[in-house]
């Protein structure tokens, strides 16, 4: 049953890597059938459909990682991203800032930790810019593409954002 579990979680990585969304969200859905509860499949499933912009399906998965783990941050981030797109930017806000308290409290315990979630940082950052910018609090929304910047110099997403403010 492990040598299954494992080589339905490839199949679905590697046709995600080659761009085969619908393959790998089927491998996932398999995989789900033996470990509903694995986060990261979850998670996995939900950014598919964001790519596949079924924010709806997207939500159910991302909102399930949540019921796993409340502190799992990639929820955070997709959420945001996710209500962004459906421009409900007040909610977006809500998530990113979830997201953002809850990940700053585990880069502030060391160096070592901000590498690991620096680009964690960097999309919630995004994510809260766009808010913004969408919302006309143009100001906040530049400080954040800012904080992006800062994080990441070739982070060229921020960059254009910053500039449609």
């Amino acid at each position: 049953m492990n040598h299954y579990k494992i080589k339905i979680f490839k199949n679905a990585v590697d046709y995600y890597n080659k761009g085969n969304y619908e393959k790998s969200l089927e491998n996932y859905i398999e995989y789900l059938k033996i470990d509903s509860n694995n986060i990261i499949v979850n998670c996995n499933i939900g950014v598919i459909y964001i790519k596949n912009k079924d924010y709806k399906k997207a939500f159910i998965f991302l909102n399930k990682c949540l019921s796993i783990d409340k502190n799992y941050i990639n929820s955070y981030i997709n959420i945001g991203y996710c209500y962004n797109e459906i421009k409900q930017y007040n909610k977006s806000l809500e998530y990113s800032e979830k997201g953002l308290k809850i990940l700053s409290k585990y880069i502030g315990i060391n160096n070592e930790n901000f590498k690991i979630y620096k680009n964690n940082l960097k999309k919630i950052y995004n994510n809260i810019g766009i808010s913004h910018k969408k919302l006309k609090n143009y100001i906040n929304g530049i400080i954040y593409f800012d904080k992006c910047i800062e994080l990441d110099n070739f982070y060229i997403e921020a960059y254009n954002n910053k500039s449609t403010c």
